[in-house]
């Protein structure tokens, strides 16, 4: 999944608040345990690396991110249920530093 930060926001606390406070919300949650996750990974793209790619792609579309997570199931459906589940859908609700 790929995220964009608020544009008002400084590219130090999104990535302050998103690896330790969104991230520990998320692993901590019963949603991600029931849901038998394997693994999440969190990763960022800052601005001056986002920038060196489009020199070093200049012909090539580039896809604007700021942040990407990757989660681990062995079944599309856990999958699916974690993303349906009330404590996710209510981080991303409370989460005030994505677009």
């Amino acid at each position: 999944m790929f995220f964009m930060k608020k544009k008002d926001i400084s590219w130090e606390y999104f990535t302050r608040h998103w690896h330790h406070v969104h991230a520990d919300i998320v692993t901590g949650s019963k949603a991600f345990k029931e849901n038998h996750i394997l693994r999440y990974t969190q990763f960022y793209q800052s601005p001056e690396h986002r920038t060196k790619t489009a020199q070093c792609f200049a012909n090539y579309p580039i896809m604007e991110w700021d942040a990407c997570s990757e989660f681990w199931v062995e079944k599309m459906e856990d999958f699916e249920a974690f993303l349906k589940s009330d404590e996710y859908i209510q981080s991303l609700r409370e989460s005030k530093f994505l677009e």
